[in-house]
């Protein structure tokens, strides 16, 4: 094995610096300030008032309709619905327009209902009326339960007996 060569000294023409060589120090690094992030005002309550009216029309307008039109049709088909002791779809012709009233209630209930439901989330998210938003969102998401319970409510009852 060979061993290194010695050491020698500084190469022709080096000069040696005056100062000994230190290990620069490890500045901070340049970071932005980190700041609060201030919250924005709140706007104005007009989101979620729009929101609740829309679930609020959507629960009682849809709600009211669909138990005026069971209470129709169950005293028009409920008797003889519970006669026949099987469902016949013949026994709703005298009641078509009752039953397609129902239907549009229920559709249109459940389009300003999602449209309450949207239009809460957003003002809760927006702060653009937050009361009025959470509430519209608990009264459309409790729409269909109020109007399906009240209107199978109904018609079973009636139809019962």
């Amino acid at each position: 094995m060979t061993q290194p060569p010695p050491p020698s000294g500084p190469a022709p023409g080096f000069t040696a610096p005056a100062a000994p060589y230190t290990y620069p120090t490890a500045a901070a690094p340049a970071l932005p300030p980190v700041y609060a992030r201030v919250p924005e005002p709140a706007g104005p309550a007009t989101l979620g008032v729009i929101a609740l009216v829309l679930a609020a029309l959507a629960t009682i307008g849809a709600g009211i309709i669909g138990v005026v039109v069971a209470l129709r049709v169950a005293a028009t088909v409920g008797p003889d619905l519970a006669a026949s002791g099987t469902f016949d779809p013949r026994l709703f012709s005298p009641v078509a327009g009752d039953v397609l009233a129902g239907e549009l209630a229920f559709w249109i209930g459940t389009a300003l209902g999602v449209a309450g439901f949207v239009l809460g989330w957003v003002a809760v998210a927006r702060r653009r009326g937050r009361a009025f938003g959470v509430v519209a969102i608990v009264i459309a998401a409790l729409g269909p339960v109020l109007f399906i319970g009240a209107v199978a409510a109904i018609l079973g009852v009636a139809s019962a007996g």
